[in-house]
């Protein structure tokens, strides 16, 4: 015969594994919605053209490879 401290143990056992899966779900959530916010906003934004020194010239630091405008 099961006793009420048993039956306890077996419902608070079975709401803990719920609880973790549930946790495990929302974690997996949150993790495809960032990633995937990442990719659209990598691939919608479209910067402008940023001046930048199209010669060397002394003293001025670091150029661009290649302009794009």
């Amino acid at each position: 015969m099961k006793t009420a401290s048993d039956a306890l143990a077996a419902r608070t056992g079975k709401g803990r594994l719920n609880k973790t899966w549930v946790a495990i779900g929302v974690a997996i959530v949150i993790f495809l919605y960032a990633n995937g916010r990442m990719v659209y906003l990598a691939v919608t934004s479209q910067p402008e053209c940023v001046p930048h020194l199209k010669e060397y010239k002394d003293g001025a630091g670091p150029m661009a490879a290649r302009s794009s405008c």
